[in-house]
């Protein structure tokens, strides 16, 4: 928020989105900046911080995040260790909500065991996050992954209570930009592809599907999905009664394709 956004604050408190826990207070006559979390008891404590104009918003970040650094660990009570929160929120979400789960679960373990599994979670930094995300920089498809699920491990465990409320070392890390999925195969690589799905041995059903895919542009699972009532190979049409939109359309087949469903006996 800039300071003009901040001065028409009406009255009241306002919450600030990229600072969870930070608040200005708006009143009559002040303007207050407060920092609510949980401490490792799980009580709910609010500090203030200062008053603006005083203390801008980037001085309300620091001096928030400074506060949270410096709760002390309740006697008694140890804090939850890096390897103890990934584990929580594998088994209360990764196993649960998804088909390959034990993919997304290997990655989390293979990159995060040896660096900061036995650390404190609430005594990991940013630069922490910085230093491990940084070492992927060279495999930028896993350091993306990683920074996603070690952002929402670190907020399953504030929301359950595993550690106190806090800010997320993981969510504001800069990683590679997802590259463009786009990709066109030259004439050569057509022919090459052709030549090899055609001589490599494969299912003929698989091949098949493969060779339908290239030569009409459907995507694979309308191919999978084709149906003998949706063909008419004497006008050359394949109806897809739906698709991605919602819509049907005609495909309209050429010689090659249509010589490859002939040839399936249909």
């Amino acid at each position: 928020m800039t300071p003009k956004q901040l001065s028409a604050l009406p009255l009241g408190t306002h919450p600030i989105e990229q600072h969870p826990g930070l608040r200005l207070e708006v009143r009559q006559s002040t303007r207050t900046w407060t920092l609510r979390r949980r401490d490792l008891e799980g009580k709910l404590k609010q500090q203030v911080l200062g008053h603006w104009p005083d203390l801008s918003l980037a001085g309300a970040m620091a001096a928030a995040e400074q506060a949270r650094s410096a709760t002390r660990v309740v006697v008694g009570t140890a804090p939850k260790t890096v390897r103890e929160l990934v584990q929580a929120y594998v088994t209360d979400h990764i196993r649960v909500r998804r088909k390959n789960w034990r993919h997304s679960e290997a990655l989390i373990w293979r990159h995060v065991v040896g660096p900061i599994a036995d650390m404190a979670g609430m005594g990991v930094t940013r630069a922490d996050a910085y230093t491990l995300l940084n070492g992927l920089a060279d495999r930028p498809a896993i350091q993306r992954l990683l920074k996603m699920e070690l952002s929402a491990t670190w907020e399953h465990a504030m929301a359950c209570g595993l550690m106190p409320d806090g800010s997320n070392p993981w969510a504001k890390q800069r990683v590679a930009p997802a590259g463009k999925k786009d990709r066109v195969l030259s004439d050569a690589e057509v022919t090459a592809l052709v030549g090899w799905l055609r001589s490599n041995g494969l299912n003929p059903t698989a091949r098949d599907v493969l060779l339908l895919t290239l030569g009409t542009g459907c995507r694979s699972g309308e191919v999978v999905s084709m149906r003998v009532a949706d063909l008419d190979l004497e006008r050359g049409e394949w109806r897809l009664p739906t698709s991605k939109n919602g819509l049907g359309r005609t495909v309209y087949l050429n010689a090659w394709i249509l010589a490859i469903l002939r040839g399936r006996d249909l």
